[in-house]
């Protein structure tokens, strides 16, 4: 088994402090997942850091193999188990190590994941599993006989003259996104490649991200992306993405349409939290993408750093408001701009932005229309999604 030795050195950072809802979910929920040695170095390396700067001082690992009363192999094992996870990232650099720390998932995100939730329950049976998920299931009340009366922002406060400005990053409970990874290994493709086409320092995580996201988008196996990767290098043997997209879209227009089974029943948070866009597209829509709508989805997943969840919602939207027709990039850009700046991070802030613009929209209508009920046809799937969740 791969150890780490006792006297290389290593220092910690982190995204956010844990609250007590991540504890919560870590002890129920984490826990019989990942095991004791896995639980106990997670919440030990989250006791190290410094909570004013979210960084830890330098220590050798000898200190961590003292604290926790594990041998070197075990820890490694423990290490990689966080990192699977996505509850750590692994650094190395020249003289020492840097380990990043990632907050859980919520209890929603756990539950519905489709790795974390299918292992609870094959780790504790669904007796068990049902119990557990007792203690985070939440009752809404219904709001049908309620009127939102609730003042906007602007509405008690006045604007002000300088806006803030600053480069420093801030606290903010970011979850690392867990990986799953696609039919094509990108890393056998880049490994295929020799280090006289392909520079080695290319090969870093953000670009097999992008690779994969490409790969998926467009339907590419090892053999066609390993030919057009060939055919996307520059002289100094780094990937012309541009060129490698607009190949990509080339080989995707060129292969035979396929029926596609249209999605009939009604969106809910589970699907928008474990589908592609591109899968979301076809599905609504009932056929294969075509080529141009391929590309608009690979910028939207490559150029706006926005989670995959939140770009569903927002193409199930667009869809919805352009009674099924999917506009240009041009259109997304827009939107994606003004949901950035409401912070939008996740599928259920994406919804509750929608559903504030929907309530809006009825309200100026019932004010100029007195009498009946107004129903946004626009987004229809809102209105079942929430009778569903409400019912």
């Amino acid at each position: 088994m791969k150890s780490v030795a006792g006297e290389e050195r290593f220092r910690i950072v982190s995204r956010a402090v844990l609250s007590s809802a991540h504890v919560h979910t870590l002890n129920l929920l984490y826990l019989p997942v990942v095991g004791r040695d896995a639980f106990s170095l997670y919440m030990t390396l989250h006791s190290l850091i410094d909570r004013s700067r979210l960084q830890s001082p330098t220590y050798p690992h000898s200190f961590l193999y003292d604290l926790l009363g594990m041998n070197p192999g075990a820890f490694f094992h423990a290490r990689q188990t966080l990192e699977a996870s996505a509850l750590i990232e692994t650094y190395k650099g020249d003289d020492d190590y840097l380990i990043e720390l990632y907050p859980p998932l919520s209890a929603d995100g756990f539950i519905k994941d489709a790795p974390f939730g299918a292992y609870l329950r094959q780790r504790i049976g669904e007796e068990r599993f049902n119990d557990l998920i007792a203690h985070f299931r939440i009752v809404r009340p219904k709001k049908g006989d309620y009127r939102n009366c609730s003042v906007s922002f602007d509405e008690v406060f006045p604007p002000v003259a300088a806006p803030v400005k600053s480069r420093a990053s801030f606290m903010s409970a970011e979850a690392k996104k867990t990986e799953i990874l696609h039919a094509t290994d990108i890393d056998l493709v880049l490994d295929s490649l020799p280090p006289s086409q392909l520079a080695e320092k290319t090969k870093t995580r953000r670009c097999k991200e992008k690779l994969k996201e490409i790969a998926y988008i467009y339907g590419l196996n090892e053999e066609t992306l390993r030919n057009l990767l060939r055919r996307s290098l520059d002289k100094d043997g780094a990937i012309d993405f541009a060129t490698l997209s607009r190949l990509a879209q080339k080989s995707y227009a060129a292969e035979k349409r396929v029926h596609i089974r249209k999605k009939t029943d009604t969106y809910n948070l589970d699907y928008f939290k474990s589908v592609h866009p591109k899968t979301l597209l076809e599905e609504a829509t009932g056929m294969r993408a075509p080529a141009a709508d391929a590309r608009v989805i690979e910028r939207l997943v490559t150029e706006t750093d926005m989670p995959l969840e939140v770009i569903n919602v927002l193409i199930a939207y667009v869809l919805k408001e352009l009674d099924q027709r999917f506009p240009t990039y041009n259109y997304f850009e827009k939107i994606v701009g003004e949901w950035k700046r409401a912070d939008i991070a996740s599928a259920e802030d994406a919804i509750g932005h929608i559903e504030k613009k929907v309530r809006d929209r009825k309200a100026k209508t019932r004010s100029s229309k007195k009498g009946g009920r107004v129903r946004d046809a626009g987004v229809d799937w809102l209105d079942d999604y929430l009778d569903d969740k409400e019912g």
